[in-house]
């Protein structure tokens, strides 16, 4: 099921149109996890369902087939994402925690990846296209005071740090306009 929704059509800015899409499928993609023993598991993904929103940038638009020069995507909103692990020739629910672990892993990589404010430009006719990427404008400082009741994401043991230990965050700088 595929919703568009035209949101702005101009010189400057190009064609803006938001997709909602509802993706299920039964691929069969296979996956070399490697462990910290060096061993490489084969993991199978299949049956995988997705529903999400996405922005479209079709810019600059310009006189020639297609009629713009690059596409932009982003994920703006995500709804569901769906599939199926299997170690091929074995079971991988067998092993307490490594399922749900490895899903997590494999979901905040896909979502890192293309979730707003991240965009991904893809040229449609040769040209330098880099002004349509999004940069960092500036610093956003933040301190974390505390934390209670984290999602437990090591595989033995808990997230929630000792309370005689303190834990310092890694510092990411970097932050985007939306324009």
């Amino acid at each position: 099921m595929w919703c568009i929704s035209i949101i702005e059509i101009t010189k400057e800015s190009g064609i803006v149109m938001e997709l909602e899409m509802n993706w299920d499928a039964n691929p069969s993609i296979i996956l070399a996890v490697k462990t910290r023993l060096g061993v490489a598991l084969p993991i199978q993904v299949k049956d995988i369902g997705f529903t999400g929103v996405f922005r479209l940038i079709f810019k600059p638009l310009v006189e020639e087939l297609p009629c713009f020069g690059a596409v932009c995507f982003s994920l703006r909103q995500k709804k569901k994402l769906d599939f199926r692990l299997k170690v091929i020739g074995g079971e991988i629910s067998s092993v307490p925690g490594i399922s749900d672990a490895l899903e997590d892993t494999i979901k905040n990589a896909i979502e890192d990846s293309i979730t707003w404010p991240v965009r991904k430009v893809i040229p449609i006719i040769p040209g330098d296209y880099s002004d349509l990427e999004l940069k960092p404008v500036g610093t956003l400082e933040v301190k974390l005071v505390q934390a209670r009741d984290l999602t437990n994401k090591d595989l033995i043991g808990k997230s929630d740090p000792l309370p005689d230990k303190m834990k310092r965050s890694k510092t990411i700088v970097s932050l985007v306009a939306c324009l």
